[in-house]
């Protein structure tokens, strides 16, 4: 072999990595197994998956958010503590690296109340702290965002008290009146925080008032009484 072939095929070998280089950034099954593509300079931006690994912790260790959004009354209380006793932990409670809680604060307040600071649990804990950000987003999907709906078609066939005891009661269903009433105006605050009332597209808006009633018939006399009156009313909830 001439000296000249040499050169010729060790430039070809050690241009190799190069061309492997250049088609793992112009690839775009590459750019979807790796991350999302950056169109201004073709490079591949890398986003890790945060993982996470289970751990036992005492309850005293554990760093409740002060921002959490989450809340309980007495009697859901009593029924996370009777799911406890009967069933065991059956979901565990999310922690970031500094055994700071991301999800689970229900269970915490329910169990330290229980069974004080020396209760160990099972936990998962993620290896990066989550942002501000992600700790919200991630609240609400858990809790909100991702978390189904109930079939009523399916319910319908369960044992009627047997579902007001596990739950389904008229606290549930006040909780949800609420929940209408507080979302919708979120809706509505949101939709309108960038508007101008003085500005000729703001014609065309509707102004409400919302009035919490004390009960259901509290609610129709009302109707009827806005009724005659000549209001126009509907109900969030009937």
């Amino acid at each position: 072999m001439s000296t000249g072939q040499i050169k010729r095929e060790r430039r070809a070998s050690q241009s190799e990595p190069m061309k492997a280089k250049t088609n793992l950034r112009r690839d775009p099954k590459n750019a979807r197994r790796h991350g999302e593509r950056n169109k201004a300079s073709g490079r591949i931006a890398i986003k890790r998956v945060i993982e996470w690994c289970n751990i036992r912790v005492k309850l005293g260790d554990l760093k409740p958010w002060a921002d959490n959004p989450r809340q309980i009354s007495k009697g859901q209380a009593e029924k996370l503590a009777e799911s406890w006793d009967e069933f065991g932990q059956v979901e565990t409670i999310a922690v970031g690296p500094e055994l700071e809680v991301y999800n689970g604060h229900q269970r915490l307040n329910v169990l330290l109340a229980l069974h004080g600071k020396d209760y160990e649990i099972d936990a998962r804990q993620s290896d990066r702290a989550l942002t501000d950000a992600e700790r919200r987003k991630l609240v609400v999907l858990l809790h909100a965002g991702a978390t189904g709906e109930w079939s009523w078609d399916a319910l319908a066939s369960w044992d009627a008290p047997k579902l007001t005891a596990w739950g389904f009661d008229s606290e549930l269903l006040g909780g949800w009146k609420r929940d209408v009433v507080a979302l919708g105006n979120l809706l509505e605050s949101k939709s309108g925080d960038n508007d101008d009332d003085s500005s000729p597209q703001m014609s065309g808006l509707e102004y409400r008032i919302v009035i919490d009633c004390a009960s259901e018939q509290h609610q129709t006399e009302l109707l009827e009484r806005f009724a005659q009156e000549g209001l126009e009313c509907r109900a969030l909830i009937s």
